[in-house]
């Protein structure tokens, strides 16, 4: 009896390459944070924004700078060579940055987000690359905090930069506090296998669906799931 193809996949935080532990995403609920502009407080979702020289308090998903280095992707491997990509002194850059308000990342055309897993270090164009641990928000969180991780030679978080705060917003995208990194060289990675690019492309007929790495579109299948002997949950796709 011919049986059909199974595809199994492992969605912890475990390297089968290297048999080595990687750090996990954040998964513990995040809470909403607030700002005080003027002495007042913010509504949820805002935050204390300079505007024609007056501070108020308005919606970052509204009033964001564009953050659209083709260098930033996650497939971008680093030279080694000038111009040396850090986000962190000016002295590296051919335009400095001067990190203030809020970002939205695109890649071309197309808005994308940081990523949510371990990125090679090295890639990004730059030597420390910073991924987002805790998961982005939902519409409804408002804005959060995130811990941000940079990959080095000594593991995915070697590097323990200082958290950011995210924003989810009506689109389709994300908008980011981004702030001075404390090391370099370091730089906040572009994620090339964002999920909203992807997704759009697949027909009525497939499910887009990711291994923790890379989303992609697959033709509908039934799924089960079991626990390897590891402790692994494993998924099982039937086609």
């Amino acid at each position: 009896m011919r049986h059909p193809p199974i595809h199994m996949i492992y969605l912890d935080g475990f390297d089968t390459k290297s048999n080595k532990d990687i750090p996990q995403r954040t998964t513990a609920r995040t809470s909403s944070v607030t700002f005080s502009c003027g002495g007042r407080q913010c509504p949820s979702g805002q935050d204390c924004l300079l505007v024609d020289g007056t501070s108020r308090c308005m919606d970052p998903c509204d009033h964001y700078t564009p953050l659209d280095d083709a260098w930033r992707a996650t497939d971008n491997r680093d030279t080694g060579k000038p111009p040396y990509h850090c986000d962190a002194w000016s002295v590296y850059q051919v335009t400095p940055y001067v990190w203030q308000g809020w970002y939205r990342l695109f890649l071309g055309n197309s808005s994308v987000q940081m990523p949510e897993r371990c990125i090679e270090y090295s890639m990004c164009g730059t030597q420390i690359t910073l991924w987002l641990q805790t998961p982005h928000p939902q519409l409804s969180a408002g804005i959060i905090q995130a811990q941000v991780c940079g990959s080095w030679s000594g593991g995915c978080c070697q590097v323990k930069e200082n958290p950011i705060h995210v924003k989810a917003c009506p689109g389709n995208y994300y908008v980011y506090k981004i702030i001075k990194p404390d090391s370099c060289r370091t730089a906040y990675c572009a994620d090339v296998n964002t999920k909203t690019p992807v997704c759009n492309t697949c027909t009525a007929a497939q499910t887009c669906v990711s291994n923790g790495t890379v989303w992609r579109c697959e033709e509908t299948s039934t799924r089960e799931s079991t626990t390897s002997p590891t402790g692994q949950i494993v998924m099982f796709w039937f086609v």
